[in-house]
């Protein structure tokens, strides 16, 4: 077999002299049997990601299991990287392997062809296998730090892949998971970057430890990465998640720069914890201070939320002339039942069902039916 592999190579060299052999092996692919006997993968190919062996001594199959002529575009880049221009088959990992057979298939692609050495596609791979593949979290969590084991240096984008995958399960052990990975990632000096940080603040507030949150708020001032908004205000709202005001305001005052994003997080965060007037308070600087911030449906929402829930008829009117004043109720459905629902806690069923009422048919749905039947059942 050896011999076989050997005289097709020295076909292949001395192909220049005649133009049939061009043509004859221009395309020419060695089936995968005869790479396994001629390259000394050992280890890794016993060991990486734990295959069906017999996929790796079969030809490859993708032609027939995927058409390549209907595949669709998911990315421009993969058409314009050079990489996949030399690899075409590449491109059926990225825009047709959702089954865990297509992947494999594709996988052994990589393996066969030596790509598995390659940071840039193993770094897609990995995220492929953990946020495109169907399946339960538990198979596919095991697939991936599979695949993530047997990359010999990830880069920062593996490392953020898999803390990522852990972080938005967002139950109590996947995110020790992943902040594991992070510490991990440390130990081996690899440099977080600005988008590590909101997943590990995810994971902080799933576990809801305070003390977690203010380490990684220490880690983020440290590589002087307190300046990048998204990761300010993921630090902001798992603050005030974990209960803790004092430290949320400390950061909000010392932001240099502030969105609509930073104000929304601060207000919902007060209402959660029944701060219902300094939540209405922040609204109203967010919209006639200084800033004039245009607020969005996540803040009108809390901001109605709070009213409800202070109980003032009067706020809850005073608001509800702000809202038809810029056109909110006939734009969102949610932010109607929400109004719905303040009249209803402010005690004025009334006004509730005005709301109701004037809502169009085809836009209410079983929030707005649920809010204004909770309502007149209440003393």
């Amino acid at each position: 077999m050896y011999f076989v592999f050997v005289l097709c190579l020295a076909l292949h060299s001395s192909a220049s002299a005649d133009s049939s052999y061009r043509i004859i092996f221009r395309n020419f692919y060695p089936p995968p049997f005869l790479l396994l006997f001629t390259f000394d993968f050992g280890e890794e190919i016993r060991m990486l990601f734990k295959l069906h062996f017999r996929q790796l001594l079969l030809p490859l199959n993708l032609g027939r299991t995927i058409k390549f002529s209907s595949l669709t575009t998911s990315s421009n880049w993969v058409h314009h990287n050079q990489l996949f221009q030399r690899h075409p088959r590449l491109r059926v990992l990225e825009e047709n392997c959702s089954t865990f057979h297509h992947f494999e298939q594709a996988l052994s692609y990589i393996i066969v062809s030596g790509l598995h050495r390659n940071p840039f596609v193993m770094s897609r791979v990995l995220y492929l296998s953990l946020f495109e593949l169907e399946g339960d979290i538990k198979r596919k969590s095991e697939f991936g730090v599979q695949i993530f084991n047997q990359i010999e240096k990830p880069n920062i984008f593996s490392w953020n892949t898999v803390i990522r995958f852990f972080a938005e399960c967002a139950d109590s052990q996947n995110s020790v998971m992943a902040l594991n990975y992070y510490m991990k990632m440390v130990r081996q000096e690899v440099v977080p970057d600005n988008y590590t940080f909101p997943f590990l603040v995810q994971a902080c507030v799933a576990i809801s430890d305070l003390g977690l949150v203010k380490q990684i708020h220490s880690h983020v001032f440290k590589l002087q990465l307190g300046s990048k908004l998204f990761v300010q205000n993921s630090l902001l709202s798992a603050y005030l998640v974990c209960g803790s005001s004092d430290d949320a305001w400390s950061l909000f005052d010392e932001m240099l720069e502030k969105d609509v994003v930073s104000w929304t997080a601060l207000i919902s965060g007060l209402v959660e914890q029944c701060n219902y007037r300094e939540a209405l308070h922040v609204f109203r600087e967010m919209i006639a201070g200084n800033c004039q911030m245009q607020p969005n449906v996540p803040t009108m929402i809390s901001t109605v939320s709070a009213c409800g829930n202070l109980g003032s008829l009067d706020h809850t009117k005073c608001f509800h002339a702000l809202l038809e004043k810029a056109g909110w109720l006939e734009l969102d459905v949610a932010i109607a039942n929400s109004l719905i629902n303040a009249y209803a806690k402010s005690g004025s069923m009334k006004c509730s069902a005005k709301v109701f009422d004037e809502m169009q048919d085809s836009k209410r749905d079983l929030y707005s039916w649920t809010a204004v039947i909770s309502g007149t059942r209440k003393p």
